[in-house]
């Protein structure tokens, strides 16, 4: 049986350093109260982790993080999630005087400062997002000139009234699903341009589905429910190998033998916000169940 990691895995550089940032914030404030404003990062296990070192999150299911600001104590210290946020949280805390910390993944800063050029040219833009994610929510805010756009959904473009609307994406996004939206765009705007957004780790782990030669007879992509860029290779798979057993999986829990029964070649991937010790133990499970 052979089974294949595909790189890169665990933790991409964005929510590395955000975990890196809680937890420096925490040790550098022993005595003072760290929380998180909205999820560090789209993985449970994560955050759990960080519970366990004295940092909370504070969470809505609407990411209505601006209406959460209201209950946090002025002495409190707060990070400010990976996926990025909207100048008017900032705006928010420091109107209470509560001291926070920015743990916006650089990708997505580069990705934001991107989107404030092309506003200050004089584009459109059209961003190609999930509602109500975070990232999302905090790109449109940049602008009133700023439209989202969802896949597989009905978009009204007649407000857009730029010949060239530039056309940009969330980071963790599937880049097939993105260039056919945005084919979709061009049949409205002939002149529109693409400017990508999908950022480097998402490509790589993409690009690392779209090279398996050989047919897996089981694929796992593991990560939270809640990771969209995980949601994004499991889409993936099932486009690339619809004759396999490909399962979206949290953890080791989620490893079942009848999935393994005469399985010869195992493919394993994870989203970027997936740990290494829950990959290590996807293979220790999936080795013992295999023999």
């Amino acid at each position: 049986m052979k089974i294949e990691v595909l790189q890169p895995s665990g933790y991409c550089i964005g929510v590395s350093n955000a975990i890196k940032t809680a937890l420096k914030a925490k040790e550098i404030n022993k005595n003072k109260k760290i929380s998180i404003l909205g999820m560090l990062v789209h993985n449970e296990e994560t955050l759990e982790y960080l519970k366990k070192h004295s940092i909370n999150t504070i969470y809505s299911q609407d990411n209505n993080l601006e209406s959460l600001i209201d209950d946090i104590n002025e002495n409190d210290e707060i990070i400010l999630s990976a996926h990025g946020h909207s100048q008017q949280i900032e705006n928010k805390l420091n109107e209470k005087g509560i001291k926070y910390i920015d743990a916006t993944c650089p990708f997505v800063k580069i990705a934001f400062e991107n989107i404030k050029k092309i506003i200050e040219k004089g584009h459109q833009v059209i961003y190609i997002g999930k509602k109500n994610h975070p990232e999302a929510n905090a790109a449109l805010s940049i602008s009133k000139n700023i439209f989202l756009y969802e896949l597989n959904k009905e978009n009204d473009l007649s407000v857009i009234k730029d010949e060239a609307p530039i056309v940009l994406s969330q980071t963790t996004f599937l880049l097939d699903d993105v260039l056919n939206a945005f084919e979709i765009i061009k049949s409205t705007f002939p002149n529109a341009i693409f400017e990508g957004g999908i950022c480097k780790s998402s490509l790589e782990r993409q690009n690392a589905l779209l090279k398996i030669k050989e047919k897996p007879d089981v694929i796992y992509i593991i990560g939270s429910k809640k990771s969209n860029n995980t949601k994004s290779l499991f889409n993936l798979a099932n486009k690339l190998f619809s004759d396999s057993i490909i399962r979206h999986i949290e953890n080791e829990k989620d490893v079942h033998e009848s999935d393994l029964k005469d399985s010869q070649y195992i493919v394993i991937s994870s989203g970027a916000s997936t740990p290494d010790y829950i990959i290590d133990s996807v293979i220790k499970k999936v080795k013992e169940l295999a023999n």
